[in-house]
């Protein structure tokens, strides 16, 4: 799942939220009322151009490049935009580390643990 965050270039206030799960992109009904219906029409219904360097590509819902194409979008119009994994944990979740496992200040990940 990814989560992409449009807020305004001025002040900061949140303006859209819009969510991608498994490329199946959709807008949460919290923020600017204008910008949530904008970008919910662009993710149902594309077509919107995206200029960069040289190329131009056009965004069509379900394509792979288009939730980046979305932050592009909304990025080129001025709009502060972040893109965050909420549900990533940073480890496998079924490992947890033992306590002979964390490494001590000062010490090589090559070098054996003191007393493991």
């Amino acid at each position: 799942m990814l989560r992409l965050t449009l807020r305004d270039g001025h002040d900061g206030r949140l303006l859209a939220r819009i969510i991608d799960r498994d490329g199946y992109a959709f807008v949460l009904d919290y923020g600017d009322r204008a910008v949530v219906a904008d970008a919910a029409r662009k993710v149902m219904q594309g077509g919107f151009l995206v200029r960069w360097e040289e190329v131009i590509e056009e965004a069509s819902p379900g394509s792979p490049t288009f939730f980046r194409l979305l932050a592009m979008h909304y990025a080129t119009e001025g709009l502060l935009v972040s893109v965050d994994e909420p549900t990533w944990t940073r480890r496998a979740p079924d490992r947890r580390l033992e306590m002979t496992e964390v490494p001590l200040p000062g010490h090589s990940e090559l070098e054996p643990f003191p007393g493991g």
